[in-house]
């Protein structure tokens, strides 16, 4: 005998029995659609894929796209900046932590520069996989946690913007690293948001870079952020309710584990972040500490469309 369910119940059913992260059903014309969510991929490992492609200074490695190396390049206008948004467990500060190893293994210190940002309200406190970055030669200054050391730094690479305007210098580029961007918006100062702001819609010209990793939006001064202008969003999983609301709905069938959608000039892909276990990670700061030969070219040009390069580009 056939027992009708509600549909909470019976999704909650159909997620226990598949082994799955998530479960949709949709009615429509009298019959039921049941969309099955992709469960959680290992991601290729960061070593593994650097092996594959020479990168030139300034081009970072995001992860694998369709099986081919997905590369961020911030020398392009386009890709100058990267926000990266999803729920706990996405992967966020993991994927950060990838992309600035492999634009350390192949940019010098002279061409580029980092600060990282881990602000003390942040989603995983203490434990972000960014604190690792504290070994990088490229940091300018140490981690960067207190909330005074964050508006003093922030007001240094503003006024970064204003003198290399004035000399016509944009060398070394500095990349900014900051995990969960949005806590700036939780501490009720204008100035820091201010301070965002300028480094996102006038950073790029000036070699200055922001990539940063923000949690779901819970307020409106966090939506905020997300609706600025980022040439580079990349979102992981997400509630289905906020991934509709944001115009990705498609996060909202992610599985989290590295699993994201990146999204700039009005295209979009799914890819598979890098992983760089811990292993691999002294590895990589064991060869960043040694002497190096010059930084490597790239060999052949991105995927292109219409003869253009494409800002987030698998090859």
């Amino acid at each position: 005998m056939w027992e009708r369910l509600p549909l909470p119940e019976l999704t909650e059913d159909l997620v226990e029995s598949l082994g799955v992260p998530d479960v949709r059903i949709r009615r429509e014309f009298g019959q039921a659609e049941v969309e099955v969510g992709h469960g959680p991929s290992t991601g290729a490992g960061l070593l593994d894929l650097l092996e594959q492609v020479s990168l030139s200074p300034l081009v970072g490695l995001l992860g694998t796209a369709s099986g081919r190396p997905l590369l961020l390049n911030l020398a392009s206008a386009e890709t100058a900046h990267m926000l990266v948004v999803g729920g706990p467990g996405a992967g966020k500060s993991g994927l950060l932590r990838s992309l600035a190893v492999s634009l350390a293994l192949h940019s010098r210190q002279a061409q580029l520069q980092m600060v990282c940002f881990l602000p003390p309200g942040g989603e995983r406190g203490g434990g972000s996989p960014l604190r690792t970055l504290a070994y990088l030669p490229h940091l300018m200054t140490s981690l960067v946690t207190d909330m005074d050391d964050i508006r003093e730094v922030l007001a240094f690479l503003v006024a970064e913007i204003d003198y290399r305007r004035q000399a016509g210098v944009r060398l070394p580029h500095i990349v900014v690293l900051f995990d969960d961007v949005s806590c700036l918006y939780d501490a009720r100062s204008e100035e820091l948001a201010s301070s965002l702001l300028r480094l996102l819609n006038e950073g790029g010209p000036a070699g200055i870079h922001l990539l940063a990793t923000s949690g779901p939006p819970a307020t409106a001064r966090q939506k905020r952020l997300l609706q600025a202008d980022w040439p580079v969003r990349v979102v992981g999983r997400l509630a289905p309710e906020l991934a509709a609301e944001i115009g990705m709905p498609d996060a909202g069938r992610l599985a989290g584990q590295g699993g994201f959608l990146v999204h700039s000039q009005g295209a979009e892909l799914r890819f598979q972040a890098a992983a760089l276990d811990d292993f691999d990670l002294q590895l990589c700061l064991d060869e960043l500490q040694q002497s190096r030969g010059p930084a490597k070219k790239a060999n052949g040009a991105p995927f292109s469309r219409n003869g253009d390069e494409v800002v987030f580009a698998a090859r």
